[in-house]
């Protein structure tokens, strides 16, 4: 029988906080430029659209990378919790993100 109380066996992650800066500007997702960081603060997608990027990891409050736009500006490149996804123009424009710096 296993005991609740026992101590995990996996090594602790470190908690020490990256030293983050929040900006207070407020972008859309298909306006960030490459390798630039945000936290999601606002979809405004349809309920449809919205259940299927929360599946895929895309939430309010969530960190997300822009990575790159396709050769005629779209699909949109986005990285979300180590996974890459790919993001039409228009759906992005309503993905409102506060940028921030990695210092």
């Amino acid at each position: 029988m296993l005991n609740r109380m026992q101590p995990s066996l996996k090594k602790p992650l470190d908690s020490s906080p990256l030293p983050v800066q929040l900006t207070s500007e407020e972008v859309c997702l298909s306006d960030m430029t490459n390798n630039e960081c945000g936290l999601v603060s606002e979809i405004n997608v349809s309920n449809d659209m919205a259940i299927k990027l929360t599946e895929m990891g895309l939430c309010s409050g969530e960190a997300v990378k822009f990575i790159r736009k396709a050769p005629f500006g779209d699909p949109l490149e986005v990285e979300v919790m180590d996974t890459r996804l790919a993001i039409r123009r228009d759906q992005a424009k309503d993905i409102k993100v506060k940028r921030f710096r990695i210092q």
